[in-house]
C-alpha cells in the first residue's frame, strides 16, 4: 500500500487529532494542567461526536457517495479542517459536527452557554468560512460542484434556546431524517468524482501547523505498561496475559508491549526505538526477551551494529493508530 492509499484509507473514518492522541497518553503518565485538561476533554468530546455520526452513516447511508472525515486542507495560505465531506453526483455536502451537550442560547447571532452566558464562537460563521475556502479550492482544482453546508448537532442532550430558523442546522432529533434526505440524493458517480477524490487526498495535510502540543519531558513521565482503559499499571497475570491492578482489564502481553511502544513513539518520535529504551519505558515490568520478540515480529529493524534500532513501517503505524482508537468499533453507535 503506497502513501496515498494509506492516507485515503485513514480519511474514510474519523481519526483522533494528534493533539488528542498525545494528551491521551500524557494523561496516563503525568498531571495535565487545568487548561490542558479542558482542551483534552473538548477534543475527546468532538471525536466521540464524529464517531457517532460515522456509525450512523455506516449503518443507514445507502446512497453511493464518496465520504471523507477529518480532511485538513489549505487554500491561499489558510488552513481549514472539515469534519465530514460527502461527494454525490451533483453536490458536495459539507458537514460541521458538534457534540455539544447542555443548554445554549442564541441572541443576535451570538452564541452563549446557558445559564452562564459565556460566549462561544458562532459555529455557523465557522461553517461559512470553511465553505468559502472549500469552494475556492474546488475552483483552483478545476472542479465546479455546488457545496451545501450543514451544521449537525449529534448529541441528544443538546438544547438551543431562541434558535433561529436556519435550514443549515440539523438538530439531534432531525439527524435520521437528514440521512434519509441524503439517501434520496441522486448518486451516480463518474470519473470526475474520482479525480476530485484523488486531488483532495493528495492535498490532505497529515501534520497540521495549527496543532498545539503541550511541553513535556521524558524524565517527568510515569514509566510502566499502562492500561488502555484506565491508565493503571498492568502486571503479568499469566505467561501470555497482563492484568490491570486498578480495573482488572486483561490484555495480551505482546499486544500491551506493542501498544506501549507505539505510545512511546507518538510521544517521542525523535527517540530511537531500541530494546533498552522500551524496557525502561515499560518500567522494567516485562522481560527484555518478551520485548525483543515483539519488536522483531512487529517492527522493522534498522541494523547498525550495537546501535541497531526499530521503526514502524507506515502500514503498521496506521494499523496501530486505528486499532487503538477503534477497538470498540463494532459496538452500538450510542456507545461510541
Amino acid at each position: 500500500m503506497n502513501a496515498i492509499e494509506t492516507k485515503r484509507l485513514l480519511l474514510e473514518m474519523p481519526q483522533p487529532p494528534s493533539e488528542l492522541e498525545t494528551l491521551t497518553y500524557l494523561d496516563s503518565r503525568t498531571s495535565l494542567t487545568s487548561n490542558e485538561r479542558l482542551h483534552f476533554e473538548s477534543l475527546l468530546k468532538g471525536f466521540e461526536g464524529e464517531l457517532k455520526f460515522y456509525h450512523l452513516l455506516k449503518n443507514y447511508l445507502t446512497a453511493n457517495s464518496i465520504n471523507f472525515f477529518d480532511l485538513q486542507l489549505e487554500c491561499n495560505n489558510n488552513e481549514f479542517q472539515i469534519d465530514c465531506l460527502l461527494l454525490f453526483e451533483d453536490v458536495a455536502y459539507l458537514i460541521e459536527l458538534k457534540n455539544f451537550d447542555g443548554d445554549f442560547l442564541v441572541n443576535d447571532n451570538e452564541w452563549y452557554f446557558w445559564p452562564s452566558k459565556k460566549e462561544l464562537h458562532n459555529p455557523l460563521q465557522q461553517l461559512q468560512r470553511t465553505q468559502i475556502l472549500l469552494k475556492e479550492l474546488f475552483r483552483q482544482l478545476g472542479f465546479h460542484i455546488p457545496i451545501k453546508p450543514f451544521l449537525v448537532f449529534i448529541n441528544p442532550q443538546f438544547t438551543l434556546y431562541q434558535a433561529p430558523y436556519e435550514p443549515k442546522i440539523v438538530f439531534p432529533g432531525q439527524v435520521m431524517r437528514f440521512i434519509q434526505m441524503l439517501n434520496r440524493t441522486p448518486s451516480k458517480l463518474s470519473r470526475m468524482h474520482t479525480q476530485l477524490e484523488e486531488a483532495l487526498v493528495e492535498r490532505h495535510i497529515v501534520h497540521s501547523q495549527k496543532t498545539k502540543i503541550p511541553k513535556y519531558d521524558y524524565e517527568q513521565l510515569k514509566k510502566g505498561v499502562l492500561c488502555s482503559r484506565c491508565g493503571g499499571a498492568l502486571i503479568e497475570a499469566t505467561r501470555t496475559n497482563m492484568k490491570c491492578e486498578v480495573c482488572g482489564e486483561v490484555e495480551g502481553k505482546d499486544d500491551a508491549i506493542l501498544r506501549n511502544t507505539y505510545e512511546f513513539h507518538v510521544l517521542f518520535p525523535k527517540r530511537k526505538i531500541t530494546l533498552n529504551a522500551i524496557y525502561e519505558w515499560c518500567g522494567e515490568r516485562v522481560s527484555k526477551k518478551a520485548i525483543r520478540r515483539v519488536l522483531a515480529n512487529e517492527l522493522v529493524i534498522q541494523r547498525a551494529g550495537r546501535s541497531s534500532y526499530y521503526i514502524f513501517n507506515k502500514d503498521k503505524y496506521s494499523f496501530m493508530r486505528s486499532a487503538i482508537w477503534y477497538k470498540n468499533e463494532n459496538s452500538d453507535c450510542e456507545q461510541c
